[in-house]
């Protein structure tokens, strides 16, 4: 994986840019501000745009994304996108990702809401407190009971964190969770995990190992160098993806 030298500032005229690194290649990607994103803003990337607007732009760029993983030598399945520190811009990422990655033809997406103290991505995209993965994992919720689908997008589906107290390190490491993975990769053709950052919990490390595939997400004038070093050393060579540098 190609590693940026630097977290400058890059040319672009929109925005919020982001500098992919996919197998080996750079590729510009603007996507709505985080301050807007929601469903509909990610429903921007399908529809018909003016090929000048700052949504056209987003959808090409995230379909590029889109393809680079598809064609990865590696085929990951199981996908974890995260960041040395919290405000990085990785649910907006996670979101836009698996939105596009749901868009092509037999491929049933599931974005799991993983930062279970933020929850990140049920917010995001307004689904509100609600059982999840948590429920789930605790035996108290089947899974298709606690799926929600995104209006627009029929392939794409969200689990949210869930709402019951619990101890999420200890839930990664029993058995149920594995059969979670298990049953979910045999209903979905990818699994797209919205972590949480690599500086905040210990369950980071337990969602790493359960990946095929890492994504990081790094942001300007924000993410600490030593956090990302070490958020990088912690990801074996082969499971490194790629890395997204959000210039919201």
């Amino acid at each position: 994986m190609n590693v940026l030298n630097t977290f400058g500032r890059v040319g672009a005229n929109v925005t919020a840019v982001t500098r992919s690194v996919f197998a080996g290649r750079d590729t510009y990607a603007s996507s709505p501000s985080r301050e807007t994103i929601s469903v509909n803003g990610v429903l921007q990337v399908t529809g018909k745009q003016n090929p000048q607007s700052q949504e056209h732009v987003a959808a090409e760029q995230y379909r590029k994304i889109r393809t680079r993983i598809a064609n990865h030598a590696s085929q990951p399945r199981i996908i974890l996108v995260t960041s040395p520190n919290s405000g990085d811009g990785k649910t907006t990422t996670s979101i836009h990702i698996a939105a596009a990655m749901s868009l092509q033809e037999n491929a049933r997406v599931l974005l799991v809401d993983c930062d279970f103290r933020c929850a990140g991505a049920s917010c995001a995209l307004n689904l509100g407190p609600s059982p999840g993965l948590k429920e789930h994992l605790s035996n108290s919720a089947e899974l298709d009971g606690v799926l929600s689908s995104v209006a627009g997008f029929p392939q794409l589906f969200v689990l949210p964190s869930g709402v019951a107290p619990c101890s999420p390190a200890e839930m990664l490491t029993t058995r149920k969770w594995h059969d979670f993975l298990e049953q979910a990769l045999s209903d979905f053709e990818l699994l797209i995990l919205d972590g949480p950052s690599f500086d905040s919990v210990v369950e980071y490390e337990l969602l790493q190992m359960a990946s095929h595939g890492v994504i990081f997400v790094v942001r300007q004038e924000h993410t600490n160098r030593d956090a990302w070093t070490r958020a990088r050393n912690s990801v074996p060579q082969e499971k490194q993806l790629g890395l997204v540098l959000n210039c919201a």
